[in-house]
């Protein structure tokens, strides 16, 4: 079953091909601004920072579970773009490839594997931070991809040696993509200010633009036949998916376009304990909602329905014979229901953000030196929610008023673990979460993160978060 695998592959490259992963040197710091009001609203209220306006900030982060390219890390693979080829036995083959060959190569998982793609540019921004109150604005670009709990039968290798009269059990998955626009207005105010402990809440209200978006579900459990090299049996459903999307049908073209609009937000709280001596605090613990919201997608919009089926005679040569969203569409569904348009049951959709519940805890240990912890969950409510990654962080950094460094780990998906660092030198800050498929090569690279920031603020001057203050309630 050899000409299985460039389907998946077609499919998720699609939308991969349009994720930074948390951006800890952006987002948890006491002078990370606009950009930290991103991660838990409420923290703009404890900014050091009188205003701060960000220029331009963005970032990626990529990983798959699927495939990945052997003995290189990011710059090296950029260099070398032009020796990018697949690893093959044929002779042939190997006298085109190039000298010095960088490999692609697939994984053969034992267990369910995962993908996510998470991009930004934050256009100019604002923040303001007065005596009891704080409010900022900013435009954010974002594309986000996920998908989680992928079968391992999935795999290329496991469908490259599917044999004639194999039968295989595909696991329910989903998986959903978006790129949008989001302009968010924050607001963050005290609900309590003592002498040991200041209380804010916070929160962003997001409107929200959307450009493409997509998802597909299949809720339950489906089983395919290999009949032959081109031909299976498939029973199961039912899969629902739908896009939207600037690409022709034919794949000729691409019209950008607003094709989406809906609504969001973020929600948080932060609990400061105040210390008694040089230190600004001896705790700020965050927790925060992320993404609460959606994009309703009207135009150049479809929806599918395939019913639940069996015994169904699937072509599959004839369903990939020319990759492009024509063929997919209509071949399917004149397939599994004997009419191409069959299948067509809606021209509008909702795409959910990434929902995600945010704990966070930040020790000043010495003036300038903080030990950070954090909890990120993703809240996959439904199929149409975009997936965000699961992380456990922890981070030791020096920061004062001029330049600010960092390390961290994380723990990302419970499973792959990475190594950060950062540095805000100035107006500037440049940071991974993932340093080493930056600078060191890896025997299987399979993504990376890079994030940065420009900006122009102002502190507070003689700022300490212990000074004493009279109750406040309001």
């Amino acid at each position: 079953m050899k000409r299985i695998a460039p389907i998946f592959f077609f499919i998720t490259s699609f939308w991969i091909g349009l994720k930074a992963q948390d951006e800890s040197g952006l987002r948890i710091g006491n002078y990370s601004g606009v950009n930290g009001l991103m991660s838990n609203p409420a923290f703009s209220n404890s900014s050091f920072l009188s205003w701060d306006l960000n220029l331009i900030a963005g970032g990626f982060f990529v990983y798959n579970g699927y495939q990945y390219i052997e003995n290189t890390n990011l710059i090296h693979s950029i260099i070398n773009r032009d020796k990018l080829t697949f690893n093959s036995s044929n002779p042939e083959l190997i006298a085109s490839q190039p000298s010095d060959p960088l490999y692609f190569d697939f994984f053969d998982p034992i267990r369910d594997f995962d993908a996510s793609v998470n991009t930004f540019i934050t256009g100019p921004s604002l923040s303001l931070r007065f005596r009891k109150f704080a409010t900022g604005i900013y435009i954010n670009n974002r594309f986000a991809f996920g998908g989680n709990n992928l079968d391992p039968d999935l795999s290329e290798p496991s469908l490259g040696n599917w044999q004639p009269f194999e039968q295989k059990s595909f696991d329910p998955m989903d998986a959903a993509g978006m790129a949008w626009t989001e302009i968010g207005i924050n607001f963050s105010t005290n609900i309590q200010k003592r002498r040991d402990r200041i209380i804010s809440l916070g929160i962003n209200l997001k409107y929200n633009i959307g450009y493409d978006g997509f998802y597909v579900d299949n809720p339950n459990q489906g089983e395919v036949l290999a009949l032959s090299d081109t031909h299976q049996v498939a029973s199961g459903g039912p899969v629902e998916y739908a896009f939207s999307t600037g690409l022709a049908r034919d794949n000729s073209t691409y019209d950008p376009g607003i094709r989406g609009r809906g609504f969001g937000m973020d929600i948080g709280a932060s609990l400061i304990l105040r210390s008694t001596d040089s230190r600004p605090y001896r705790y700020k613990i965050g927790l925060s909602i992320m993404d609460l919201g959606y994009v309703h997608f009207t135009d150049n919009a479809e929806f599918h329905r395939i019913p639940a089926s069996t015994d169904v005679e699937i072509d599959y040569l004839d369903l990939i014979s020319t990759l492009t969203i024509e063929k997919l569409v209509t071949k399917a569904s004149e397939q599994v229901l004997g009419d191409p348009s069959a299948s067509l049951v809606g021209s509008d959709f909702n795409i959910l953000t990434p929902l995600a519940l945010n704990f966070s805890i930040d020790y000043s240990i010495h003036k300038y030196w903080y030990w950070a912890s954090q909890i990120v969950r993703r809240m996959d409510i439904t199929a149409n929610t975009i997936e965000r990654e699961n992380l456990l962080m922890s981070s030791l950094r020096y920061e004062n008023q001029t330049y600010e460094f960092g390390a961290n780990f994380l723990l990302y998906n419970d499973v792959h673990p990475r190594m950060g660092i950062w540095a805000r030198l100035g107006p500037f800050t440049i940071g991974s979460d993932n340093i080493g498929s930056i600078l060191w090569k890896q025997s299987k690279l399979t993504g990376t993160d890079i994030y940065f920031a420009i900006k122009l603020n102002r502190y507070k001057k003689k700022y300490r978060e212990n000074d004493p203050l009279e109750n406040c309630n309001f």
